[in-house]
């Protein structure tokens, strides 16, 4: 993820749910879920330069939980739009 997306991305993310600094790094977090939507790969295949799949997996899937839900909704978007922009420069490529 570019410096640029990141900037606009992390006043979105929640803060932490257990009013304790983070032990993982947020935008470490973000880059394994596109990652995993990028790729299609499973969790438990995250490469080892990600945090480890369980916790990427939970941060994912807690939803209002610990008020991280909309973190795999907004890394879904920024995959899809990563793809229509793609699609459409090789469109005009051709």
């Amino acid at each position: 993820m570019s410096d640029g997306a990141w900037r606009y991305l992390k006043p979105y993310l929640p803060v932490s749910a257990v009013w304790r600094p983070r032990e993982l790094s947020m935008r470490q977090v973000v880059n394994a879920i596109l990652y995993v939507l990028k790729t299609g790969c499973q969790w438990r295949q995250l490469p080892r330069e990600f945090p480890a799949w369980s916790s990427v997996y939970y941060i994912s899937t807690a939803g209002p939980i610990t008020g991280h839900g909309n973190i795999f909704i907004i890394c879904y978007a920024l995959a899809c739009e990563k793809n229509a922009a793609d699609i459409n420069s090789r469109r005009q490529a051709a």
